[in-house]
């Protein structure tokens, strides 16, 4: 065999020689591996004679690389030794051309004295001989020799050539080649790499122990001490050993639970492992080991592990280049405890279950540069179970060879490490499931191959952190993720390429993820933290392409979703999703800068969030919903375009419940351009409802083709009790400004709507809206709502010339139910049935229904600007209800307005025009006020405009070539001043053919004035206010303020009045006519209520102590009802008091009280007041057997404060008031056994001085003083039940009370900015009047709780309940 390879060495020589005469630009594939594969071998002899003859030792391959180059790439550090020996140029052009990160590992590889020389030696990725079949590497296949195992793959490393020149030399190398596989390799003693592998090995001092012989062995165990009879080799002499031969050991053992946990080819206690031979285990149990090398103490093939020696802690190296052949189940090819390096550059196969192919026991660094293939079944809870590599604590790994997994049940693993990096720069397969590549603590790089197959399937998994790059292929098949990492950073690099098929994420963490490369994933795309797609990424995926925090795409995604990103997705490249394209979640705000064309094979929502922000300044094509944020900000200042259409008025291109939309781009769509929609939610049974509030804003160009709106926000949520009676609703908002354009078509018939709101919304309208139908009975709105304030500035223009016999009101301008609709801009209609301005006032369900005589305005058109109407059967504004009014002081032009021949119809009946005959329109005793210029080419007759009222308002003009009819000068006219006189010039142009005018103020007369050119003049004239007034005091006030042209907005006010009524309902409240007087009354009907119960609490009293004393609590509330001049009012007095009296004899005592109360009262008229009173008294009761007295003389002082309303505003001020008085009582006790009678007597005085009171800038009220002396006499019957120590006491009756005094002093007020004074109503002094009362206490041991009922028998009624308690000690 020496002699052979000499042969084939010399041969190779010579093909060397020959080829050195060659040009060398570039070398042939053969003549470059020839010259290769020398250095790899060590034969630096054989290529220092072809240096020596010409060759130049810097030649290169096609690809411009050197030997010494592939040698640093291939990370073979004996052919990098051999190149630099024979001077090969270390700073080669070529070496800029190696990856960074090969080029690190390289020199990283060679750091530390014993590795540098180990690996220098002949060792590392390429150690042995470069052997290559040329035949099979033609096909890509691998070449196998005894010094190990090369994959020299042309489609992925730099130094292949596709040159298919082939040389004498060449054909000479092959055959030296095959003579070299054949013979197992050697060669002389000069050019055997053997020495520099083994003098790099970590092991013991000493010469090491060779295997002379080739040793078959059977096991049988037992519990011999004797362990060599378990192992091929056996630890000799605690040597380093080396092994050339083959050894094959049978474990014969017939029960594999017998089996020993260690058994097999080679054991090791210290030193290194060197085997070159093939090793064959074979056992039909388990635990068998190719090589085992354990530093212990006390070995003992019974434990499970490694006994490490503390003084010796680091294992021998092992270094395979042989084939180690195990069938057995839970068997290893290599076993180890901490340990410094083992590289395998050979075969290692393993069929059986729940093995492994190099396992260390501790720490430790694995390269593989050969093949590792494991075959069986995943079925224990062992670690590194059907594993290629596996480190238990910490280490690093480099697969530079091909390892091959196949296990049936849980899958296998190809490489782990606990706490280490790990480098594959081969080819890892799994089939059945697993994980290629795992780490639980380190870095991954991947520049080779990676293929996973089989349920559960990973391609690298990191369980705790570390980084991953991706640097080349992988694929899983039906499994999980391509990469599963924690936390750090996942980097798919450039070119690289990892795709998942059948199932599976392509890159799944929770950490952040760049994607350089391409991601074709049978799942999602990638699933991380903060993930970026670069420019040069590409993900194709069937679910999500990329899930996250924060995600941004540079690039290309196509998947089912585009982006998920739960805080913040940005889109700058191309999505193109079936369904969504960027998904938001509850809190993610997104933004499109780019492309997306989203709903390609299925309708969904281009961008969507719950509570996020959307933004596009891109472009967005799609077919269904394009923006959806439940409660953010949308902004579209980009394009976009959707062609889909939608069924339901549910949804549209741009939506949202609570949120804001902005649009400062285009937006072309069909149906509905912009939504918003309720929510609702339901937990615990119960649902709640969450009504639209949308603000839209619109700069831009907005397009909905074929109907329905341009923006519509939906109704809010009715609720109801247990009835299913209406009981109030939850109503939808719209804020809407538009300075752009809208636009909606409809070709098919449909409605088309500009904006609609079916709850309340404030519209501005700076832009134009635009509306196109083609249908016979269409409904089109410019601007629509139930109920707030819309107003046009610019353009709104319907063309619906199709729209013959259509229901009226259908096409309109503006509309609002409840509100006010302003148009300051124009109105142009194309069509017929047409309304200009559209109000139409009613009371839904929800609402509290009117009273009758409420005539306040709530829906009101007012028109500044021009309204035209081409068309026929039109009309230019139309007010319905008596709560609904028209304003024109613009202009107002219809072409063929509303006739009396002229049918329309409303719902399903067909009416003639009949009381709307003319081009506006009053139903239901609405109003028309024009203010402007009211224009027609036909006569005008008012009394045709319907069932309301037309009014004149200031400035207004009605031009026509006949006007007749009623009409009402508005109060407007004369406000500004005051004046005795106004005049509106020219206010009728046109012949007079009955016009009959009315002054819309109470306080001016009306008449006509003929100018004789055909027009006419308004003219008002005042009344003296002793005409509108029977106060004398008041009316003089007016007059004298009037005249002197005081306080002209108060009298505008008052102009306002259209009727007697109205005027003295405002001058009443705004004077505080009703409000003052009844101070007096009520604080005097307070005390005396006071007075009564206090009288009843003591006199029940029948302790005989000689001292008692009573604390008590009493609430009093009293209704009174107002009158035409005082305002009705409701009391409630919340009192506290304590009182305390001492016997002076059997029949006298005497004593004093404090009381605390709480006075509130409220006014029909909104008013209210509030007063703390405290008073003092001092009672004296006289009783004997016949008679009860009492007198009681009181102080008392006030104060609070009072807020009215009036036409001019809200009022208030404080007050102050003083008490004081004197109460005497007798009661005279007749007693028929079974019902007590009681006479009583009573003279009281009770005097009430209230101080001034100061409104800001309103009324100053003047103090006055007010003083009652009342008599009175009445008859009750009381009656006592008695219960045990308890009693119940009843009485009722009555009191009939004389006053003597003058209990209610005229007020006198004055108002600011006025000169004078005036005197306030007041109550006219009733000098009999009688009170009923009936009253129950019930007194347990010193307690005593009590109610009263006192109805008042007067002129303005009225009653009081009382109730309380007290203690009596």
């Amino acid at each position: 065999m020496v002699l052979a390879n000499r042969v084939w060495s010399i041969l190779g020589g010579l093909g060397l020689l020959a080829w050195s005469g060659q040009a060398m630009a570039g070398m042939a594939p053969a003549n470059f591996g020839a010259m290769y594969n020398f250095a790899a071998q060590g034969k630096i002899n054989v290529l220092k004679n072809a240096v020596d003859r010409g060759m130049d030792i810097d030649s290169v391959n096609h690809n411009g690389f050197t030997g010494l180059c592939v040698a640093i790439y291939r990370q073979d550090y004996a052919a990098f030794k051999v190149f630099k020996s024979l001077g090969a140029d270390v700073r080669h052009s070529c070496v800029k051309k190696i990856p960074k990160e090969r080029y690190e590992a390289f020199v990283n590889g060679a750091s530390g004295q014993r590795a540098y020389a180990q690996r220098y030696a002949g060792g590392g990725a390429a150690a042995g001989g470069y052997r290559q079949d040329y035949g099979n590497y033609q096909h890509n296949r691998v070449s196998q020799g005894r010094f190990g195992h090369v994959d020299y793959n042309p489609d992925d490393e730099p130094l292949i050539s596709s040159d298919t020149a082939w040389t004498i030399g060449g054909v000479a190398l092959v055959a030296g080649g095959i003579a070299v596989a054949l013979s197992g390799g050697g060669g002389s003693d000069d050019d055997n790499p053997e020495a520099s592998i083994i003098s790099g090995l970590h092991g013991v001092p000493g010469a090491p122990y060779n295997v002379a012989d080739n040793i078959n062995k059977n096991v049988l165990e037992s519990s011999s001490a004797d362990q060599s009879r378990y192992w091929g080799v056996y630890n000799p002499d605690n040597k380093n050993i080396i092994n050339r031969k083959d050894i094959t050991v049978n474990n014969i053992t017939t029960n594999p639970d017998d089996n020993k946990d260690h058994w097999g080819g080679i054991f090791a206690e210290n030193g290194y492992v060197y085997n070159t031979g093939d090793i064959n285990i074979i056992s039909s149990g388990k635990y068998g080991k190719g090589i085992m090398s354990c530093v212990v103490s006390v070995y003992n093939p019974d434990n499970t592990a490694c006994i490490v020696n503390a003084a010796n802690p680091v294992a021998g190296d092992i270094y395979n280049a042989g084939n180690i052949t195990i069938a057995a189940d839970q068997s290893m090819g290599i076993f180890s405890s901490t340990t410094n390096q083992i590289t395998n550059s050979g075969k290692i196969t393993m069929t059986g279950d729940n093995n492994s192919g190099i396992w260390v026991l501790g720490k430790g660094n694995v390269t593989n540069n050969g093949q590792i293939i494991l075959t069986g079944t995943n079925d224990t809870f062992l670690a590194g179970a059907m594993t290629a590599v596996w480190i238990s604590e910490g280490g690093n790994i480099v697969n530079n060879g091909e390892i091959k997994v196949t296990s049936a049940g849980s899958g296998g693993i190809g490489v782990y490490t606990k706490d280490g990096s790990i480098s594959n720069n081969g080819k890892i397969t799994l089939s059945g499931g697993g994980t290629a590549v795992k780490v639980y603590k380190g870095d991954v790089t991947n520049n080779g191959s990676i293929e996973v197959e089989g349920s559960g399937g990973i391609g690298i998994k990191v369980d705790n952190s570390g980084k991953v790059v991706n640097n080349n292929n992988i694929k899983v098949t039906n499994g999980t993720a391509g990469i599963k990492g924690a936390g750090d950073e996942i980097i798919n690099a450039k070119g690289a390429i990892i795709t998942t098929i059948g199932s599976g994420t392509g890159i799944l963490t929770d950490g952040n993820v760049t994607n350089n490369g391409m991601i074709n994933a049978a799942g999602a795309g990638i699933s991380g933290a903060e993930v970026t797609n670069s420019e040069t990424g590409m993900i194709i995926a069937g679910s999500t392409g990329i899930s996250g925090s924060t995600v941004t795409n540079d690039g290309i995604i196509e998947a089912s979703t585009g982006i998920s990103a739960s805080s913040q997705g940005i889109n700058n490249g191309t999505i193109t999703s079936k369904g969504t394209a960027m998904n938001g979640g509850t809190s993610g705000s997104l933004e499109n800068k780019g492309t997306i064309k989203a709903g390609q094979t299925t309708t969904a929502t281009a961008m969507i969030t719950k509570s996020g922000d959307l933004t596009n300044s891109g472009t967005i094509i799609n077919s269904g919903t394009v923006m959806d944020s439940q409660s953010g900000t949308i902004t579209n200042s980009g394009n976009i375009s959707n062609e889909g259409t939608f069924s339901t008025w549910d949804e549209a291109t741009l939506q949202t419940n609570t949120g804001t939309i902005t649009n400062e781009g285009s937006v072309i769509t069909n149906i509905l351009g912009v939504l918003g929609y309720m929510t609702s939610q339901t937990t615990d049974g119960e649902t709640t409802y969450t009504p639209a509030t949308l603000t839209f804003t619109n700069s831009g160009t907005l397009t909905v083709n074929n109907g329905n709106a341009g923006v519509y926000v939906a109704g809010g949520h009715l609720e109801t009790d247990d009835d299913g009676n209406v009981t109030g609703k939850t109503e939808s908002t719209l804020t809407f400004n538009n300075t752009g354009t809208i636009t909606v078509n409809n070709t098919n018939g449909g409605p088309a709507s500009g904006v609609m709101a079916l709850n309340q919304a404030t519209m501005t309208n700076d832009g134009s809206i635009i509306l196109k139908s083609n249908g016979t009975d269409p409904v089109m709105m410019g601007m629509w709502a139930d109920n707030g304030t819309l107003t046009n500035n610019k353009t709104i223009k319907i063309d619906a010339f199709d729209s013959t016999g259509g229901t009226a009101g259908n096409i309109a301008g503006m509309y609002v139910r409840k509100g006010e609709i302003i148009n300051n801009g124009e109105i142009i209609i194309n069509a017929n049935n047409a309304y200009g301005m559209y109000v139409k006032y009613t009371t839904e369900n929800w609402e509290t229904p009117l009273e009758a005589d409420d005539n306040t305005v709530y829906a009101q058109a007012t028109n500044n600007g021009l309204i035209v109407i081409n068309g026929e059967n039109n009309i230019g504004m139309v007010a319905d209800g008596k709560n609904a009014a028209l304003t024109n002081k613009g202009t107002i032009e219809v072409k063929k307005p509303n006739v009396t021949d002229v049918f329309h119809k409303e719902g399903d009946e067909v009416t003639e025009a009949g009381t709307c005959s003319e081009f506006i329109c009053l139903k239901n005793n609405a109003q028309y006020i024009n203010s402007g210029t009211t224009t027609s080419a036909y006569a005008m007759n008012f009394d045709n405009w319907g069932e309301g009222r037309v009014v004149l308002g200031k400035d207004g003009v009605f031009e026509a070539p006949e006007i007749s009819g009623n009409v009402i000068a508005s109060a407007d006219i004369v406000t500004g001043s005051n004046e005795e006189i106004y005049q509106t010039e020219k206010a009728f142009t046109g012949e007079d053919k009955g016009i009959v005018v009315d002054s819309g103020s109470y306080m001016f007369n009306a008449s006509l004035i003929d100018n004789g050119d055909g027009s006419k003049d308004v003219v008002m004239e005042r009344k003296n206010f002793n005409e509108v007034t029977d106060k004398a005091s008041v009316a003089d006030f007016l007059e004298q303020n009037y005249v002197n042209g005081n306080n002209s907005e108060f009298f505008d006010m008052l102009k306002s009045a259209g009727s007697a009524g109205s005027f003295s309902t405002l001058t009443t409240q705004n004077l505080g006519l009703d409000f003052f007087p009844n101070f007096a009354k009520q604080n005097l009907d307070v005390m005396k209520s006071l007075n009564r119960n206090i009288n009843n609490t003591v006199l029940a009293n029948a302790d005989l102590k000689d001292e008692r004393a009573i604390v008590g609590y009493d609430n009093l509330h009293r209704e009174q009802d107002g009158t035409s001049e005082l305002a009705g009012y409701r009391d409630d007095v919340n009192t506290v008091y304590g009182i305390f009296d001492k016997k002076y004899d059997n029949n006298l005592r005497y004593g004093w009280g404090l009381s605390y109360s709480k006075f509130n009262s409220r006014y029909d008229r909104g008013g209210k007041r509030n007063e703390n009173i405290i008073q003092v008294f001092a009672p004296i009761i006289y009783e004997n057997n016949a008679y009860q007295f009492i007198s009681t003389p009181r102080l008392g002082y006030g104060w609070g404060d009072y807020t009215r309303f009036g036409g001019a505003g809200v009022f208030s001020a404080d007050i102050d008031s003083y008490y004081y008085g004197l109460a005497n009582e007798l009661r005279h006790e007749i007693d028929l056994e079974y019902l007590v009678f009681e006479p009583i007597f009573e003279f009281n005085i009770l005097g009430l001085y209230q101080g001034s009171m100061k409104e800001n800038k309103q009324l100053d009220i003047g103090s006055n003083n007010n003083l009652s002396v009342e008599a009175g006499v009445g008859l009750y019957a009381k009656k006592t039940f008695k219960f045990g120590e308890d009693e119940l006491r009843l009485r009722a009756g009555g009191t009939v009370y004389h006053e003597f005094g003058d209990p209610y002093a005229t007020m006198k007020a004055n108002m600011y900015g006025m000169s004078g004074e005036y005197n306030l109503n007041s109550y006219s002094v009733q000098r009999n009047r009688a009170v009923l009362s009936a009253r129950a206490e019930y007194q347990h041991k010193q307690a005593n709780i009590y109610g009263q009922f006192n109805k008042y028998l007067e002129d303005d009624g009225g009653y009081e309940v009382n109730a309380g308690l007290n203690w009596s000690f």
